[in-house]
């Protein structure tokens, strides 16, 4: 009997040796979507992997889109990184003055299927259901608020879920439209593939022209490269590539004074122009 109990007992300690090495075997967050933390672990930012950036100051030089809804504020405050090939923002939800009574339960925070992570919940209201996030392209964030109501003196509780959706703002101040004189012209051809290969360049007055230092274009989300900075004047500042369907496509221009220019490019495929 001793031996079978020290026998039942030594292959337990075994066990949980195992299960503690399995545990410890995975650090944390050791996925980049893990930055920081944004599941039920009561707001413990897991630390990120030592090749990944850390996210910016926000209360710097940012920009900022908000949407209201039934006493729910969604804020996004978005600003570029140390590269600036990606940027970082960060999402919160708030209680308005309508909202000051709402018991917040959980925000999950909904992404475009293509993104790396489509989907994250939050549950620690300590800090507004605080997500910070990198990206490399713009799309609508979706914020499904879980709210609970109590009734009988908080015998009988009910949950409802509140929807909040704003663009995701571009990260760099736009001081001035774009100058009159410059603009973007599309080249578009069909391809083999029934893709379209499309060419953005700017081209306008030459002396404008030699101001300008830089365009960086920022297209669809869907791209391998969303973001794109082009120095080349001799080619009018032009990217080419292919896509399968339109999409909207931003561009900002760097001139020799310092000064930055947003124009907007919007990029119909041929397939799209010829069903209309």
């Amino acid at each position: 009997m001793r031996m079978s109990s020290s026998l039942h007992w030594g292959g337990f300690l075994i066990l949980a040796m195992v299960a503690s090495a399995s545990v410890t075997a995975q650090p944390a967050g050791a996925g980049f979507d893990d930055l920081p933390s944004a599941g039920p672990a009561a707001g413990r930012a897991a630390p990120a992997p030592p090749s990944e950036p850390q996210p910016p100051d926000f209360s710097g030089r940012h920009t900022r889109a908000s949407a209201a809804n039934d006493g729910l504020r969604l804020v996004l405050t978005s600003r570029f990184g140390s590269s600036s090939s990606y940027f970082w923002y960060e999402a919160r939800v708030q209680r308005t003055e309508d909202g000051d009574g709402l018991d917040i339960e959980s925000v999950e925070y909904v992404f475009p299927p293509v993104t790396r992570q489509p989907s994250v919940t939050v549950r620690d209201g300590a800090g507004d259901f605080k997500l910070v996030r990198r990206e490399f392209g713009f799309y609508t964030l979706t914020a499904k608020v879980s709210v609970r109501s109590h009734y009988l003196f908080g015998r009988i509780s009910t949950r409802q879920v509140i929807s909040l959706s704003a663009a995701v703002p571009y990260p760099k101040p736009l001081p001035r439209a774009m100058p009159a004189g410059l603009g973007f012209k599309l080249e578009r051809e069909a391809t083999a593939t029934r893709s379209t290969r499309f060419t953005i360049r700017l081209a306008g007055d030459a002396r404008q022209l030699e101001q300008v230092l830089e365009v960086e274009y920022v297209l669809h989300p869907t791209f391998a490269r969303p973001i794109r900075a082009v120095s080349d004047r001799a080619s009018g500042f032009a990217i080419t590539d292919v896509c399968w369907g339109s999409f909207n496509a931003y561009a900002m221009l760097l001139f020799a004074d310092g000064s930055r220019h947003r124009a907007h490019v919007r990029v119909a495929a041929l397939e799209e122009l010829t069903t209309r």
